[in-house]
């Protein structure tokens, strides 16, 4: 696929991050570079940015840190020839394989879900009185989305990590599929890509069952804590077999890798593998593509280009 089309949908400044710092977003709060504009009663933030490089620096660190750490959950990821039908490991790594990919995907279109802790938001409180504002910043989970029209960080409060994560990529990926549509390029590229995004906004609703798009994460924890799809020891006759979800744990890295295949498995604990897979996939092409476009010395040349090579390997 050709990930470039996406350059111009993205937060721009991420192409010029080098990640140096080493500030996660938290962290960035707590540095005050930016005007408060806003605290509303339910928890919501606006914020005036003032220091656009500072901010780049954090989503790109950010975006770099959960792109390797999505590449490293997927890598081999191996059969046991003594357990042929154990597959439950597999899946729960794979699942924060897709769940690290989909933060870092957020994070290269301007959207950082995270978490601000008790002191972040103290700090956040005596910013937002220097310029009059009286209501308190709340700690908790935030999907914070940057607008370069008018300069503004919007923080949204959220409840649930995993949840809310997925219901915000989700609709960004609905979003997506449109928008791709109207950058330059390829009719056949452009739509390529935008099918896939449907396609995996199909699947982590689950074809309208789970509205929030939380699928995913619904099938990780029914796998987890409730042992189900025969995933674990005993076995049984339907049980599947590790074969038939491995081409989606280990040909996510190939070029030639179809992601669509996956997402249209008509046996749901296929397409979870499926639909992970698919979502690495888009993490790593994007991934690739900024490496190829980013500042010489970057952290997403020298880490995450780096990384995925070695996971390729």
């Amino acid at each position: 696929m050709n990930f470039k089309l996406f350059r111009p949908l993205s937060y721009g400044s991420i192409q010029k991050s080098l990640g140096h710092s080493h500030c996660e977003f938290k962290s960035w709060i707590a540095t005050g570079k930016y005007q408060v504009s806003n605290i509303s009663t339910n928890g919501d933030v606006e914020l005036h940015v003032l220091d656009h490089a500072a901010l780049a620096e954090t989503i790109g660190y950010d975006f770099a840190r959960f792109s390797c750490a999505s590449f490293e959950s997927m890598r081999e990821i191996s059969s046991d020839s003594a357990f042929p039908k154990a597959t439950a490991w597999a899946g729960i790594r794979a699942y924060y394989a897709a769940f690290f990919g989909a933060h870092a995907i957020l994070r290269y279109f301007g959207i950082s879900c995270s978490q601000i802790e008790p002191s972040q938001a103290t700090l956040l409180s005596r910013y937002a009185s220097l310029y009059g504002i009286q209501n308190k910043a709340q700690s908790g989970f935030y999907a914070a989305e940057f607008s370069a029209q008018n300069n503004t960080l919007k923080l949204r409060k959220l409840n649930d990590t995993h949840k809310d994560t997925w219901s915000t990529f989700n609709a960004k990926s609905r979003d997506l599929s449109t928008a791709i549509l109207n950058v330059p390029g390829l009719s056949k590229d452009r739509n390529d890509i935008s099918n896939l995004l449907t396609s995996i906004s199909d699947s982590l609703s689950s074809s309208g069952r789970s509205a929030s798009g939380n699928w995913l994460s619904t099938f990780r924890n029914n796998l987890n804590y409730r042992h189900d799809y025969h995933a674990w020891y005993p076995y049984k006759k339907h049980s599947l077999k590790f074969e038939q979800i491995e081409r989606y744990l280990n040909d996510w890295q190939d070029p030639e890798f179809n992601p669509n295949l996956g997402l249209l498995e008509k046996d749901e604990r296929i397409r979870f593998f499926g639909s992970c897979a698919a979502i690495v996939y888009l993490a790593s092409g994007i991934a690739a593509d900024l490496a190829s476009n980013a500042e010489k010395g970057s952290i997403h040349r020298t880490r995450t280009a780096r990384f995925s090579s070695i996971v390729r390997a």
